[in-house]
């Protein structure tokens, strides 16, 4: 990058070079953004408050406020473990809804006239409607396509449930 070339988006100079392009500061900072942001989420921002008398420095994750000794521009494992949990949490809510389950919904439900079948999903929460159903194999064709499950996963779930 010469020092005479202009950002790729703005009128401005650039300071640093991505790829084959140049960016000034306000545009870099404005498509960076929301990666770092990302990153931060999963791996948490971590920043060194002293040196630590013994080895490393004293850390604080500046998402979920985990103090520990460690290395300087070490990532949060509480933040890396919580991003684990939550996944394979969606993923067993996925996979085993609880509300699709007969021993959760009440026995009588199937046995309502449509109108009370509608109260009753709005006050208590029933979600065992077609239309519930027919979401959640979307969802679950759209998790196999994404990786988030194989299709042998959607597969024996489906057939569990007898779809």
């Amino acid at each position: 990058m010469s020092l005479n070339e202009v950002c790729a988006f703005c009128p401005e100079l650039a300071v640093r070079l991505l790829g084959t392009q140049g960016y000034c500061q306000e545009c870099l900072d404005t498509f960076l953004g929301p990666i770092r942001l990302k990153v931060r989420q999963k791996h948490g921002d971590v920043q060194a408050l002293a040196k630590h008398e013994a080895s490393g420095w004293h850390l604080q994750c500046q998402v979920c406020g985990a103090t520990w000794v460690g290395d300087e521009g070490e990532s949060c494992s509480w933040c890396l473990e919580g991003f684990t949990r939550l996944r394979e949490q969606r993923k067993r809510d996925l996979l085993h809804p609880h509300w699709l389950r007969s021993s959760v919904g009440h026995p009588t439900y199937d046995l309502l006239d449509e109108v009370t079948k509608q109260v009753w999903n709005r006050t208590r929460g029933q979600t065992r409607e077609p239309q519930s159903v027919a979401d959640w194999q979307k969802r679950i064709a759209q998790a196999v396509t994404e990786g988030f499950i194989t299709y042998e996963e959607a597969d024996r779930t489906l057939s569990r449930y007898g779809f």
